[in-house]
């Protein structure tokens, strides 16, 4: 009949590809030469495809009788499952998450201190697209706000290993949209963090599922912060105002800070959108700031004129990608800003903004 590769039958060679034995004894050092090498099998499976499509009707092959009855679809469906999971892993691979062997994974960053070489305070906007990530600095002491969207987790490790971060004090995740934690599995699995900070909001999405096992796999749990906590970051120190009211919407359950550093403080809203900008005014907190991190990207959707007037800022800043589908930043609230005298960076049309503060 017909020969695969090695010298076996259809049969043999789709069972020696596709089915584990569940009792194959595991093999000795001695014993490798006679098994096939993992490099051949590779070979058989990435030609799994053709070969298994080959119809056996050569004249040779005998009678129907004699030729094995073969489950094709069975082990075609394993084949996919196969393809399909190995695809995955690789991704996970490339972004050192998989569950492999540490010689196979990114290396996480080594348990050591950090040594910025900042002697005030520095704020770095990423520039990451369509989405947000904040890097504050206060002498070696960092936090983080929000964690890109997906696929910026190995910039943002580069990034802050460059400015010779290897521990993050805060991890702050307003909220659970992507464009704002897409990257925080990677962040989580590769820095030793002191406190995370999340709303008490979750999402039925791949993207929070990711962030919630990570943080597993770390031990880590996340802190739900109320209105009035305060932290100290170095020097600095910032008080959690939002959220207030619980929302049904992720945007407006944002956690927004305002974070002081001798005379100079900075308010960073996240996603929150009128409804929760009113309820910070509502509270009777001193918004007034000099530094405001747009919130929501710049969408008509915040930065209402009360608000903003209340925060009274000198300078505004927005996270936002170029070109993007939303057409961030509207009008309307490049208007409002312009309106108040306020002057306005974007990392669209800037790149990453970094702020420099002395306190004074």
């Amino acid at each position: 009949g017909i020969l695969y590769r090695n010298g076996l039958t259809p049969a043999e060679w789709i069972q020696n590809v596709f089915v584990k034995e569940e009792s194959t004894p595991a093999a000795s050092s001695n014993s490798s030469a006679s098994s096939t090498s993992s490099k051949e099998k590779s070979q058989i499976s990435k030609e799994a495809q053709n070969e298994a499509a080959v119809a056996i009707t050569d004249s040779d092959a005998g009678s129907d009788t004699d030729i094995p009855k073969i489950p094709w679809k069975e082990y075609w469906d394993k084949y996919e499952d196969f393809t399909e999971s190995y695809g995955k892993q690789q991704k996970q691979v490339l972004e050192g998450l998989a569950d492999t062997s540490p010689s196979v994974l990114l290396p996480a960053q080594p348990a050591k201190e950090n040594d910025t070489g900042v002697s005030g305070l520095e704020i770095h906007f990423l520039d990451v697209g369509q989405g947000d990530c904040t890097l504050v600095l206060c002498e070696n002491e960092a936090m983080l706000i929000d964690a890109a969207p997906d696929n910026n987790g190995t910039k943002i490790q580069s990034y802050l290993t460059k400015r010779g971060v290897y521990k993050l004090n805060y991890l702050i995740l307003t909220h659970p949209d992507a464009d704002h934690i897409g990257s925080a599995d990677v962040v989580i699995s590769k820095f030793e963090i002191g406190q995370v900070f999340m709303p008490d909001y979750e999402k039925d999405t791949y993207t929070y599922r990711d962030t919630i096992k990570a943080l597993d796999n770390k031990g880590y749990k996340p802190n739900i912060p109320q209105p009035g906590n305060s932290f100290t970051l170095g020097d600095a120190s910032f008080t959690v105002l939002a959220p207030i009211v619980p929302a049904d919407d992720p945007n407006n359950n944002s956690i927004v800070i305002k974070l002081t550093y001798g005379e100079c403080s900075f308010l960073f809203s996240g996603d929150a959108e009128e409804q929760e900008e009113l309820s910070i005014l509502s509270s009777g907190y001193d918004l007034s700031a000099d530094v405001l991190k747009v919130g929501h990207h710049g969408s008509k959707t915040s930065s209402t004129p009360d608000y903003i007037t209340a925060i009274n800022p000198d300078y505004a800043v927005i996270s936002c990608g170029m070109g993007n589908d939303y057409h961030h930043p509207h009008g309307s609230t490049l208007n409002t800003l312009r309106a108040a005298g306020i002057q306005l960076y974007r990392t669209d049309e800037q790149g990453t903004i970094v702020l420099d503060s002395d306190g004074h």
